[in-house]
């Protein structure tokens, strides 16, 4: 398993200083934040990126043995991969394939996205209709271009069950991101339970998901506030760790830390996790 962190957690205004500083920390892997406005706040803007902003991007990143991509997740008012509102889809899936490009032209395996949420009234059956006809488009322009694509657990897909529906899709090159607080979080259609119900626990959900999991995105959650230190929360860090031992997963395990986060608790929280992991 490979260690990684995402630039946009340390909140600098140059991506390039977030690389550095991820270098230096010694972490295996790193995560390229992207969003389509400008090249700040640890972020990269895939439709600005010219192939001088992409060769210095692939000279800083040597050496990390994986390079991920986070694409866009709320780049704009409405993005959402399972809107109604076709114009809105359309924008929501071009933004994903320009990350998916960037990714290409950087030799990155893989992008991570959120689906976004469906309209209010919108039922399940109507939003996992327009997931199918959203993820199918990208699973294919991610196909032509050789990198594989992540659908996170949030948004529409924070609760468990609706992997379901996502594992019926026929997608040839997605697979899942789990994020390990947003799983956690309260169940949207079982109130008082988490959304990794049905399952009993989050090492559950992954021995179930096996063959689809990509990655995993790991902070912890109190109850109340996600992407947090290692140790300041309630995840069953053990359980996630012996089912992944148990799938033989060896993958990429990405920090997402909210940029309050001091540095120390980084770097603090990649050796506790080092330590459950030996």
């Amino acid at each position: 398993m490979l260690l990684g962190l995402n630039t946009a957690t340390l909140g600098l205004d140059d991506v390039f200083q977030a690389i550095a500083w991820i270098r230096g920390s010694g972490f295996e892997a790193i995560e390229l934040s992207c969003d389509p406005g400008p090249n700040e706040r640890g972020k990269v803007s895939a439709p600005q990126a010219d192939e001088n902003l992409i060769r210095h991007l692939r000279e800083a990143c040597s050496g990390f043995q994986l390079v991920s991509l986070h694409g866009p997740w709320m780049s704009f008012p409405g993005f959402s991969l399972l809107s109604a509102d076709e114009s809105l889809r359309s924008k929501s899936i071009e933004e994903v394939k320009a990350c998916i490009d960037l990714a290409a032209r950087l030799g990155s395996p893989q992008v991570i996205y959120h689906s976004g949420n469906p309209g209010r009234d919108a039922t399940d059956e109507q939003a996992l209709a327009l997931a199918r006809l959203s993820f199918a488009e990208l699973d294919e322009h991610g196909g032509r271009r050789g990198v594989k694509l992540g659908l996170e657990v949030v948004d529409f897909f924070q609760p468990a069950e609706r992997f379901e529906g996502f594992e019926a899709m026929p997608l040839s090159n997605t697979g899942i991101t789990l994020d390990v607080g947003h799983i956690s979080f309260p169940n949207p259609l079982h109130p008082g339970k988490p959304s990794y119900h049905p399952y009993d626990r989050i090492g559950a959900f992954i021995e179930r998901f096996a063959p689809r999991l990509l990655s995993l995105h790991i902070h912890d959650y109190d109850g109340k506030h996600d992407h947090q230190p290692l140790g300041t929360g309630r995840i069953d860090f053990e359980d996630i760790l012996g089912s992944l031992r148990e799938i033989r997963y060896n993958g990429l395990l990405c920090f997402e830390f909210s940029t309050s986060v001091k540095r120390a608790d980084i770097l603090r929280s990649r050796e506790l996790l080092l330590k459950k992991m030996r």
